[in-house]
């Protein structure tokens, strides 16, 4: 029997079943895998023959910041035992900020909304241009928009606080 994993993906949980280092079952399909790290934090998967690029951009309360192909996506994987726990955790309503942070440097190219705005998952932030690429920093979550650190035609590196959601 393989390994089991509960494995958040933008606050939707899917559940996968390793069955061995090239074999995962997700949401009742068999997917074929091949991965080769490149560096660090820059990662190469062929699933089913087809190709991903996946950057890790951020890590925080066990959750990771990736973008996969160019779209930023929230991750967290948990075995059993720590999907218990976050379960028992989750209980406790958190009232803080989430804070976006830069994942990459480059250049503000457009800020999207305005502080007091109401944003909910895949609301479109603002727009980083980096290595002639646009790459749209979406929110994870539900909120509204507390501050903005940033302004239009900024350059940023990565990992500067772009703006908060609270």
């Amino acid at each position: 029997m393989g390994k089991k994993l509960n494995v958040l993906v933008n606050e939707r949980t899917i559940e996968v079943l390793q069955q061995d280092e090239n074999t995962i079952f997700a949401e009742g399909k068999k997917y074929d895998v091949s991965h080769k790290q490149i560096d660090k934090s820059h990662h190469s998967f062929i699933i089913n023959g087809k190709s991903y690029e996946v950057i890790r951009t951020e890590q925080r309360n066990g959750k990771q910041t990736i973008l996969l192909n160019g779209k930023e996506i929230v991750t967290e994987i948990q075995d059993d035992v720590s999907a218990i726990m976050k379960k028992f955790q989750s209980s406790k309503k958190e009232n803080h900020n989430y804070e976006i942070l830069s994942p990459m440097p480059g250049l503000i190219a457009t800020i999207n909304i305005t502080i007091g705005e109401s944003v909910k998952p895949g609301t479109k932030l603002c727009v980083l241009e980096a290595m002639k690429m646009e790459n749209d920093i979406v929110s994870q979550r539900e909120g509204m928009v507390k501050e903005i650190f940033v302004e239009e035609r900024t350059i940023v590196e990565k990992g500067i606080k772009l703006m908060s959601i609270g």
